[in-house]
């Protein structure tokens, strides 16, 4: 009698335990996915920040050079505001590579 109650109570606690065990495996599980998705989303933040300095770059030169802004009806251009540093640009480029072909 005493061991058919011990078997009993022990498949108690295990159909019991049964629910913690899957919900503890679950919460783990959405951890570590959750990390990986953290690791990705710092990864994809930091790509995104060196695209974004690039193209900052990028767009500093040309308004630097031709005057460009962005309105809001869209991309327009200031009448060649950079119009003079584009020609002493060009003068400088062709003077260095007649100087170079010369020697």
């Amino acid at each position: 009698m005493v061991k058919g109650c011990a078997f009993l109570f022990m498949g108690l606690m295990l159909i019991m335990a049964l629910p913690v065990c899957l919900g503890l495996a679950g919460g783990l599980f959405g951890m570590i996915i959750g990390l990986v998705g953290g690791l990705f989303g710092i990864i994809a933040g930091i790509f995104g920040a060196v695209i974004g300095i690039v193209g900052a770059i990028i767009k500093g030169f040309f308004h630097l050079l031709f005057g460009w802004g962005v309105d809001y009806d869209g991309m327009t251009c200031s009448g060649g505001s950079g119009l003079w540093v584009v020609v002493i640009v060009l003068v400088v480029v062709t003077l260095a590579f007649r100087q170079k072909g010369k020697s």
